[in-house]
């Protein structure tokens, strides 16, 4: 295989080993995804299909307040399950996609087997990548009602300036640890604070350019897909349910359509990382 991990060759690698592994993937993926989809459905279409469709309101839809509640807490329940189930896939995509690149055999149940035995490592590491995030979004939220509480025109001004200034850092930030996963997969003798530290290191210079070159040709891509089918689905849902409802279930139902291709993501990062070792 082309071991010149240029923009091209990393989307056609990546591609190639989602297309050759296609069925085994998706097998891996059906019960975390399951969960997510099962776990926001309760969550949130009780309460969508009584106000939307039934049109309840007032005492009629107070009555149902209860179980509505108690589905909520069932299904974010349920919906944190997969999430974490669907987060610890990532590493052994890595695996995959390497063994791939290296011509070798897909051995799901290995590549498991080593994200399992870290799982609390792994843990760790999503907190050290996300707690500066929760800092920026804290400090962003304070001087934000700051200034909407001091009610000048300058403090307006300042207020929208926040808002480009943190989204800028956000951004950034969020390109800067885009290899955590990577580094967590292929050098397990780092601890959860130096995996976390050598992914920000690692995305400097032309790497960060063309990280976010790669996760813009994807998310323009599949949002153009879920466009498409959207338009479809909406007119078939349409004979079965009203409008409005069956919109939200379509959409819905495409955006967890395209949980599926976490292996595309993970597999084009994996490359842009060995482009980087």
């Amino acid at each position: 295989m082309d071991k010149n991990y240029t923009f091209f060759n990393i989307i056609k690698s990546s591609f190639g080993f989602f297309g050759k592994n296609f069925k085994n993937l998706v097998m891996t993926m059906l019960v975390p995804v399951f969960l997510q989809i099962f776990g926001f459905a309760i969550s949130v279409f009780p309460s969508l299909y009584l106000t939307k469709v039934l049109k309840l309101q007032g005492m009629e839809l107070s009555s149902h307040v209860p179980v509505i509640l108690l589905l909520l807490a069932t299904g974010i329940f349920i919906l944190c399950i997969g999430i974490w189930k669907y987060m610890l896939l990532m590493p052994s995509y890595c695996l995959a996609c390497d063994d791939y690149d290296n011509n070798l055999s897909f051995n799901y149940k290995a590549y498991s087997d080593k994200t399992l035995e870290r799982r609390s490592d792994f843990l760790k590491t999503l907190l050290w990548a996300a707690l500066p995030g929760v800092i920026i979004f804290i400090s962003h939220v304070i001087i934000n009602i700051f200034c909407l509480i001091k009610g000048t025109d300058i403090a307006k001004l300042a207020f929208f300036l926040f808002i480009f200034v943190y989204t800028l850092i956000y951004i950034i930030y969020s390109l800067k640890i885009l290899l955590v996963v990577q580094v967590f997969a292929f050098e397990p003798t780092k601890t959860p604070k130096e995996i976390f530290l050598l992914s920000l290191r690692y995305m400097s210079g032309i790497n960060v350019f063309l990280a976010l070159a790669l996760m813009t040709f994807f998310t323009v891509a599949t949002g153009a897909l879920v466009k498409i089918l959207s338009v479809f689905c909406g007119f078939v849902f349409s004979y079965f349910l009203t409008g409005e409802f069956a919109l939200t279930l379509c959409d819905f139902l495409l955006s967890m359509l395209t949980l599926f291709l976490l292996p595309l993501y993970i597999c084009s990062l994996t490359l842009l990382y060995k482009r980087i070792k």
